[in-house]
């Protein structure tokens, strides 16, 4: 799939490419909205903005290169992306036009899920329809569709490494195992998935690596790395599984990957486009 999208966009951009060479460039201001789905079936919002700039839409043929930078403020996570693309114009009549957009970029995640960088080759495709405001100055709005293809890989760990502690109550969803501040000294489960929720409880209880989160709040041996845990936690309530969106449960699920795989979402903005 990422060598058929290559091809295909290879072909687009050195087609439009030529057409737009001699162009003059426009700056762009963006608000952006999308709603993430990872292969991992984790959703996250992400609302922000983007600059940039772009050709003449009205031409045939054109180019475009935008930076952005989203938040997901339930994930406590960053989204920072940078495209170029080409654009071909559909209809151009009065002070309307209507445009179709494909380009590619790269994606940077910093994910409030995983406490990593998750990294993606993004391929964004869309249909962006403007009106003239004055002759320098247009007001538009697209929607379209975004692949993310994850680079990250698997290699990488949880949290912030200190050593696991156990917890009074491990079947809880929607919660997140601090160190301190439970019965007896032990671990305390926190409302939510946001790791700051403990700060004043020792900080988030992380997977020291190869050790598998159990029901009842011990950790199982795992010297193996194993992403297959059936067998492990049989006489300590099974493997804790309750909420995948809990950063423990995703711990205990994944071990020491970082990676929540390909991703894809609808993408809606809004922006204004002026002339230099």
């Amino acid at each position: 799939m990422k060598g058929l999208f290559s091809t295909l966009f290879a072909g687009m951009f050195l087609t439009g490419a030529v057409h737009a060479a001699d162009q003059n460039l426009f700056g762009t201001v963006e608000y952006s909205h999308q709603t993430i789905k990872f292969d991992d079936d984790i959703k996250a919002d992400f609302d922000g903005g983007t600059i940039g700039f772009s050709t003449s839409p009205r031409q045939q043929y054109g180019y475009w290169g935008k930076f952005e930078y989203s938040n997901s403020s339930k994930t406590d996570s960053n989204y920072y992306e940078g495209t170029l693309g080409i654009n071909y114009n559909l209809f151009n009549q009065g002070n309307f036009y209507l445009n179709g957009l494909a380009g590619i970029g790269y994606t940077r995640i910093e994910s409030g899920i995983t406490s990593s960088n998750l990294n993606f080759i993004s391929v964004p495709l869309a249909v962006e329809g403007g009106y003239s405001l004055t002759p320098k100055l247009d007001l538009y709005a697209s929607v379209g569709y975004k692949w993310l293809f994850d680079t990250t890989g698997r290699d990488g760990y949880y949290g912030n490494g200190k050593v696991s502690t156990g917890s009074s109550t491990a079947n809880n969803s929607g919660k997140v195992l601090c160190n301190t501040g439970g019965d007896n000294g032990r671990g305390k489960w926190v409302d939510g998935s946001d790791p700051s929720l403990c700060a004043n409880f020792g900080g988030v209880v992380s997977n020291p690596g190869n050790k598998v989160l159990c029901n009842n709040g011990t950790w199982s041996n795992n010297p193996d790395n194993r992403t297959d845990l059936s067998g492990f936690c049989s006489s300590n309530g099974g493997v804790y599984e309750s909420k995948r969106s809990s950063l423990t449960s995703l711990r205990a699920r994944y071990g020491n990957s970082i990676s929540l795989g390909d991703a894809q979402t609808p993408v809606y903005k809004i922006g204004l486009r002026f002339s230099f």
